[in-house]
């Protein structure tokens, strides 16, 4: 069975399709590789977006459990496909004959695009987070 990552948490508001939780534990975040770019590790209180969300009440302990892939996309999304930009951008700018200043620039306006790119089709990038009742 894949790892998962889990963060215990309190339903403090529910309607059909979204539910609104407050987390209670993040031990378990400092040693997340993505930890800075985690939207979870740096909220106390989230709302999520599920169907049947009825089924949870106001004071459910519930657990959120976010798969192994999701962080290894995470890390992808993050690291390794910047470090690339910056690789093919650099190695590009230097083929062409510019100077060391512009292939510079050609790397970071490169990121900048990258990075506009993913805040804008971020809605797009889904992570499944599934939420479970916690055992008392």
């Amino acid at each position: 069975m894949m790892q998962q990552i889990e963060h215990k948490a309190i339903v403090v508001n529910n309607t059909k399709n979204k539910i609104f939780l407050q987390i209670t534990e993040k031990e378990s975040c400092g040693s997340c590789p993505i930890f800075s770019f985690c939207r979870i590790s740096q909220k106390k209180d989230i709302a999520l977006s599920k169907k049947n969300c009825e089924s949870f009440t106001v004071g459910d302990k519930v657990n959120l459990c976010i798969s192994q892939k999701a962080e290894n996309m995470g890390i992808l999304f993050f690291y390794g496909l910047p470090s690339i930009i910056i690789f093919v951008s650099l190695a590009i700018a230097c083929a062409t004959g510019a100077k060391d200043v512009v292939c510079a620039v050609a790397a970071v306006v490169a990121l900048m695009i990258y990075f506009s790119l993913l805040i804008g089709l971020k809605h797009k990038i889904s992570v499944d987070i599934e939420i479970r009742r916690r055992d008392l």
